[in-house]
């Protein structure tokens, strides 16, 4: 059997050598592993000798969220934000159509308060479905701006 060339650890923490100009970095693994660890890295480190070493990031299996994707899940919390619901209600309580302001009361007054910002927001967006943020930029700049001024008030 190979000797393994690598070990899999988390980056917990580091620490300054200010004398020597230098940084620790360490990394944690289960004690299990510590055998095996120090056998990879070729047993105690001497202080008459030097071994190096390559630090490398281990990509996650998880990938990446869009932009598109993390708009989306941006939308939905803002909805559901009672600070964020307050704001964007009296922010265009006047402004919209009646058709929306029909189906934002209803959803009000049944207490869904999520949906009836949803209604409006869809309707501020330029969309019908939130879900049209992950491939409508145009509808997730407005967000954006709509953010920014919620953000700065």
């Amino acid at each position: 059997m190979a000797k393994p060339a690598a070990i899999r650890g988390t980056f917990a923490d580091f620490r300054i050598i200010k004398t020597r100009k230098l940084v620790q970095i360490i990394i944690e693994i289960p004690i299990e592993k510590a055998d095996e660890a120090l056998r990879t890295l070729g047993g105690i480190p001497m202080s008459d000798q030097e071994r190096w070493v390559a630090i490398a990031r281990i990509e996650s299996d998880e990938k990446p969220k869009s932009v598109g994707e993390r708009a989306l899940a941006q939308a939905h919390v803002l909805c559901a934000d009672e600070e964020f619901q307050d704001w964007f209600r009296t922010k265009f309580v006047e402004d919209r159509p009646i058709v929306v302001r029909d189906h934002f009361l209803k959803a009000w007054t049944d207490g869904r308060y999520d949906e009836a910002i949803a209604v409006l927001l869809r309707w501020r967006l330029g969309i019908e479905s939130r879900s049209e943020l992950l491939t409508d930029e145009t509808a997730r700049n407005k967000l954006a701006e709509i953010v920014l001024e919620f953000d700065r008030e």
